[in-house]
């Protein structure tokens, strides 16, 4: 089951997003009552092919830690915002735990603690990496679940950097809840959480999962 029409759908819009995210984030940001203008992306591939922060940083002037293993990628990435002071690249491997887990490499920047955007598109361990973060505590969270997965599915994959198949949405929502975020919305390929302190700003009744996901095209 799904809602073809969740609240959220009709901010849906791309810039360099795959599915919507730009317009969705955009709008999310703008209902909160502060901001920071820090953002954190990765894998951030080039810094624009499928970014989800690339319009904050280039139409909203917004600081970054963009984090890409590859290291081609990253000098792209680099020269995608060269001139760019507030913009961060890192070509590191984000880890579980350890020196090159999330909260660490953050902790080497200087971004703050509640920064305004988090985007988590690493083709699998999306799920651990979330579980993961813990001194670190974004405001918004945009991050990739497997869509071909239906949302009565419980699914994890192994904690493995080697296995690239993701995990539901439904388990997704269940971690964020236990971090005391909630879910606003789902595009095709994300789910977008707030901190749940933000979460009465956007009058959503009902945020389960199958309320929130209108696209169900991928579904096997």
């Amino acid at each position: 089951m799904h809602n073809p029409n969740p609240p959220l759908l009709q901010y849906e819009k791309n810039f360099t997003s795959q599915a919507g995210e730009d317009g969705v984030i955009a709008y999310a940001l703008n209902k909160l009552p502060a901001r920071d203008q820090w953002c954190v992306e990765f894998g951030a591939w080039d810094g624009k092919h499928c970014s989800n922060t690339y319009s904050l940083i280039q139409n909203s002037n917004y600081g970054a830690v963009l984090i890409e293993c590859n290291p081609k990628r990253c000098a792209q990435l680099s020269a995608t915002h060269a001139g760019k002071k507030n913009v961060i690249p890192i070509c590191r491997f984000v880890a579980f735990e350890g020196k090159n887990c999330l909260d660490n490499i953050l902790s080497e920047t200087p971004i703050p603690l509640d920064f305004d955007l988090l985007s988590v598109d690493i083709d699998g361990n999306d799920y651990h990496i979330f579980e993961s973060l813990v001194k670190y505590r974004p405001k918004l969270i945009v991050i990739e679940y497997n869509p071909s997965i239906p949302n009565e599915v419980d699914f994890v994959q192994p904690r493995n950097p080697l296995v690239t198949q993701g995990c539901s949405l439904s388990m997704l929502d269940k971690l964020a809840q236990s971090k005391n975020y909630r879910l606003i919305h789902a595009t095709q390929l994300n789910g977008i959480f707030i901190d749940a302190k933000y979460f009465a700003l956007f009058d959503i009744s009902t945020n389960d999962p199958a309320t929130l996901r209108s696209n169900l095209s991928a579904v096997t």
